[in-house]
C-alpha cells in the first residue's frame, strides 16, 4: 500500500487534467450550441433597469432563447411504424387465393372430430368445429370425409385428397 502512494502522485497531474476534461464537457453538454461570442442583450440591459431581482430572469430568458427545441408534427409520429427497423410499412399483402385450405385427415379425439389441414402457405394446422380460419371462414361442420366452411354468405366444402387442378386439367 505504501508503494502505492509515491507512485499516485506521480499520475496527480494526468488525473487533474482528466478531471477538467470532464467538467469542460459536463458543462459544454448542457447548452451544445452555446454562442460564445460577447453580444449585448436587450433583454439583460432592461433588466438591469428595472430591478436587481430580475436579471436572473433575464439570464433564464436569454437562457431559453438559445436553447431551441424542434416542433414534433403528430403527422410524422403517425406516418412511422413503430415496429419496424426502417421505420415503413410492408408491402401490400396478396388475397389468400380462392382455396386457401386443402383437407389433409379428419381425426376422433375423444368424442371431438378435428380436420388437418394445410394452408396456401404450407403449414399445416388442426381445426375444430366453430373454429375461425385466418382469412375469416369458421368451421360449420366436420363430417367424416369433409369439413364445411362459412363466411358470411360464403361456404365451401373441402373434401380428403381433393386432387388440385393443374394446367393440363
Amino acid at each position: 500500500m505504501k508503494a502505492q502512494i509515491p507512485r499516485l502522485k506521480d499520475f496527480i497531474l494526468d488525473i487533474i487534467v482528466l478531471i477538467l476534461a470532464c467538467y469542460f464537457g459536463f458543462m459544454l453538454s448542457k447548452e451544445p450550441n452555446m454562442d460564445l461570442s460577447l453580444k449585448k442583450s436587450v433583454t439583460s440591459s432592461n433588466a438591469t433597469q428595472v430591478s436587481p431581482n430580475s436579471t436572473l430572469n433575464a439570464t433564464n430568458d436569454t437562457m431559453a432563447s438559445l436553447i431551441k427545441r424542434p416542433k414534433v408534427e403528430d403527422k410524422e409520429i403517425m406516418e412511422r411504424n413503430l415496429f419496424t427497423v426502417d421505420g415503413k410499412y410492408g408491402g401490400k399483402y396478396d388475397r389468400p387465393p380462392e382455396n386457401a385450405y386443402t383437407l389433409l385427415a379428419i381425426m376422433m379425439s375423444g368424442k371431438e372430430k378435428k380436420a388437418l389441414m394445410r394452408d396456401f402457405l404450407g403449414q399445416q394446422f388442426f381445426a375444430k368445429e366453430k373454429d375461425i380460419l385466418m382469412d375469416g371462414f369458421r368451421v360449420v361442420k366436420i363430417t367424416d370425409n369433409s369439413v364445411i366452411l362459412k363466411r358470411g354468405n360464403q361456404t365451401k366444402e373441402l373434401f380428403i385428397l381433393t386432387p388440385k387442378k393443374g394446367p393440363n386439367k
